[in-house]
């Protein structure tokens, strides 16, 4: 009991609408939200830089972690485990 003009309450197929918004690139030419938010756009040679930098200062975090834990086990097994093995 279509009338003319309507298309039917059924889909032809569930599987059958767009791209949802999640699997569409985010490569829009657009700059509304850095315009928006008062950014500019990041050139390719300073997201490198920040990108080094991230990665550099996360190795020397790590590293300054790995000493620290070091020195607190050479500290327990120097000073510690003779006291209780008296």
């Amino acid at each position: 009991m279509n009338q003319e003009g309507n298309k039917s309450s059924t889909p032809t197929s569930r599987f059958a609408k767009g791209v949802p918004h999640y699997h569409r690139s985010n490569r829009a030419e657009d700059s509304e939200w850095d315009d928006w938010t008062g950014d500019p756009a990041k050139s390719s040679m300073r997201q490198k830089f920040e990108y080094m930098f991230h990665s550099f200062a996360t190795v020397v975090v790590g590293c300054v972690i790995l000493v620290l834990v070091l020195a607190a086990l050479f500290f327990f097994w120097r000073k510690i485990l003779p006291m209780v093995g008296n």
